[in-house]
């Protein structure tokens, strides 16, 4: 089973369809979930903060942009499956990338160099690629939310070209 940290009260039970069974992380947009589907597979379900529900441009927004963000080429990021509401708090819901972050590995071995430094840019490169030849826009290009194995988890919101 992938790794987590426990829940916090207040933490939902499932979102959707996805059971939720730890905490990944917390940022500026929201909580991010590890969660599992009722076919038993795990996925990575972000929760928005509700002063962003509550703001309707965020909202309508986001919705536009989730449909965007499921043409991204799979083998570029980590794969929108489903979004949706809890209340008024928008979620989204990805596929889950099994591994550690790049923040991870940085901090245990150590910066990456030579080949494996040369892997990781053209991996991440190919992915802003992909985003932007679906019509958007990463705002939020961040170390954490990058895999060590070169495959970038999309847990952040995306604005149109």
């Amino acid at each position: 089973m992938p790794q987590a940290q426990p829940l916090e009260t207040g933490d939902p039970a499932r979102l959707g369809a996805y059971r939720i069974t730890g905490r990944i992380g917390e940022g500026g947009q929201g909580v991010v979930y590890l969660g599992e589907a009722d076919s038993g597979g795990f996925v990575a379900a972000k929760l928005f903060h509700a002063r962003l529900g509550q703001d309707p441009v965020f909202r309508d927004g986001f919705m536009r942009e989730l449909d965007v963000a499921k043409r991204v080429a799979r083998f570029c990021t980590a794969q929108v499956l489903d979004s949706g509401m809890e209340g008024n708090r928008p979620y989204m819901v990805s596929e889950y990338v099994e591994g550690p972050s790049l923040q991870q590995v940085v901090s245990s071995e150590g910066p990456r160099g030579g080949s494996a430094l040369e892997r990781l840019a053209i991996g991440t490169a190919t992915a802003l690629v992909a985003l932007h030849d679906a019509g958007v826009v990463h705002r939020d290009t961040v170390a954490p939310p990058t895999s060590a194995t070169s495959r970038p988890v999309q847990h952040h919101c995306y604005t149109r070209r």
